[in-house]
């Protein structure tokens, strides 16, 4: 079991039912925030772990934050919901709803609202990349009060991400996201490969040639399309390393991610 490092404050993210809520009790998810000793950055860190979309991963979520306001970030995790809670596009309401609370408490937070960077690890990584590529068609403004705000993210970290749908798809978080047999149209859309534009936001990759869970073809697709869009991409495969590394602190080689992460963000001026 992982312990759950206290965060400095928790932001509950509907104030009523949340969309797409079917679930008695209902389930709120909500932010935690964890603020930097020293505010060196404006910009803001939102953490997405994974879980096959059937759970949070707890060690890719307070480690993480506590990593990246030790830089001086912002860092906030979404504890959004998930199968059987919801289906899609249930957990993308919640991320698009997260961007929009950050960007409406930019002066409180001390951050910039055009300097977001959101971090998603292996299904997160999905629901990360799902914001970059579909917020547009997603709008979720009939639910959301905050709808004059944003909802895409203005960079993207993904570690070991589902991306795919289609034949090197993690099949455990496509069933959890959208049941048995989904239609093939529902596959492809959210097929990310597919949907990348030039306009969607620049992404550092990270994936390790031999995961057993999500194969690295997931990084591979994306960062491709990102090129032939002409998208700012940095993508880092390591040789060898299993599913669910994180943060790596214990591999001498895969744990250089999160510098080289940092030092990408600082080329580009977060």
């Amino acid at each position: 079991m992982i312990a759950v490092e206290p965060c400095d404050e928790s932001i509950r993210l509907w104030d009523d039912t949340p969309p797409f809520s079917s679930q008695t009790p209902v389930i709120h998810p909500y932010l935690d925030v964890y603020f930097p000793k020293e505010r060196a950055r404006t910009s803001a860190v939102l953490i997405l772990p994974g879980g096959g979309y059937e759970n949070i991963s707890e060690f890719e979520g307070a480690p993480f934050a506590r990593a990246f306001a030790n830089q001086g970030f912002t860092a906030l995790v979404l504890r959004y919901r998930y199968s059987p809670i919801v289906k899609h596009p249930g957990p993308l309401a919640d991320l698009c709803r997260a961007l929009r609370i950050i960007r409406s408490r930019a002066e409180v937070l001390g951050i910039d609202p055009n300097k977001i960077i959101v971090v998603g690890s292996s299904a997160g990584g999905h629901l990360a990349a799902s914001a970059a590529t579909l917020g547009h068609t997603y709008m979720f403004t009939q639910e959301d009060s905050l709808a004059s705000f944003s909802n895409i993210p203005n960079a993207l970290i993904l570690c070991y991400p589902v991306i795919t749908l289609g034949q090197f798809s993690h099949q455990p978080s496509v069933t959890a996201l959208l049941g048995d047999a989904p239609p093939q149209l529902r596959i492809d859309e959210l097929s990310l490969e597919k949907q990348v534009t030039p306009k969607t936001p620049p992404t550092f990759i990270w994936h390790t040639s031999d995961d057993a869970i999500v194969p690295v073809q997931n990084s591979l697709l994306f960062a491709e399309a990102l090129f032939k869009a002409k998208v700012n991409c940095s993508l880092h495969i390591y040789p060898t390393g299993y599913h669910g590394m994180a943060l790596a602190e214990n591999d001498p080689v895969i744990k250089s991610w999160f510098g080289l992460a940092l030092d990408w963000l600082s080329s580009l001026g977060f």
